[in-house]
């Protein structure tokens, strides 16, 4: 039985190591079956060509398809083209197989990782190419879901700030850490939440900017609660600025700075 070769690009977007050994496998399993189910079909379209020797004794008389005319064995007439009718039969049974391939897609789909497909295309004989590329349809849907969930994220949390706003949330927060913490380091706390501050300082003068989520400021009965944190978190943080060629003095101007500035002189 003919081997078959297989060659696959795009390994990476298998879902293990393993995956690419069955996906081989599978390949080869398919094709030995398909083999031998064209092996027991009879193909009416390349065996139209019955007689192997057609004599013309007056000569050519125009082409016949599958047929070469010359003067052998038998005489002068056109003779079977034994090469084409192979070559025929081998080209009509690899597109079958490619057709195969598509048709038993989803055998093949759980060795690939999610949002990926592949495509197939003979190289040679009995040779392949699987290329798993992305499946662009499912990367789309999902972009298109991650919107809409981040939409309503976004509108759950200004409902949310409305909600806190109309309660005074915040106002009865603070009222009560003025019970147990000095004024003037609330004051630095409601600084530091307005300002919603969102750079990271770099020892070389450079800023990070953390994205659309601010820097977490916890107020100073959170911080007590886990003042080991905070302290690792607020004195890494002073130290780049303290330490930093170029934007120290931006950093320090900030309510954030002054704010936790604050905080680790009383933990």
């Amino acid at each position: 039985m003919t081997s078959l070769s297989i060659e696959i690009i795009g390994k990476a977007n298998l879902v293990s190591k393993n995956a690419l050994n069955s996906f081989k496998k599978s390949m080869k399993k398919l094709y030995k079956e398909f083999l031998l189910k064209s092996a027991l079909e009879e193909d009416e379209s390349l065996n139209v060509i019955t007689e192997s020797f057609i004599p013309s004794l007056e000569g050519w008389s125009g082409e016949k398809s599958g047929y070469i005319f010359k003067n052998d064995s038998k005489g002068l007439g056109y003779y079977k083209d034994i090469h084409l009718i192979s070559k025929l039969k081998t080209d009509d049974n690899e597109l079958k197989f490619l057709e195969e391939i598509v048709k038993n897609k989803e055998q093949f789909s759980k060795y690939i990782k999610d949002e990926y497909l592949f495509t197939a295309v003979k190289k040679a004989e009995n040779s392949y190419k699987i290329t798993i590329v992305d499946d662009e349809v499912k990367k789309a849907d999902r972009k298109k879901i991650e919107m809409e969930q981040n939409k309503r994220k976004m509108l759950k949390s200004k409902l949310s700030a409305l909600k806190d706003r109309r309660n005074n949330v915040f106002g009865k927060k603070i009222n009560n850490l003025k019970k147990s913490h000095d004024n003037k380091l609330l004051e630095k706390y409601i600084a530091a939440k307005k300002e919603n501050f969102k750079f990271r300082p770099n020892k070389d003068g450079t800023i990070t900017v953390s994205g659309n989520k601010p820097l977490e400021i916890p107020d100073p009965n959170e911080v007590q609660k886990d003042t080991d944190k905070w302290r690792e978190e607020f004195g890494e943080f002073k130290e780049t600025v303290d330490v930093m060629e170029k934007s120290s003095d931006y950093f320090k101007s900030t309510a954030y700075y002054k704010y936790i500035t604050a905080i680790l002189e009383t933990i």
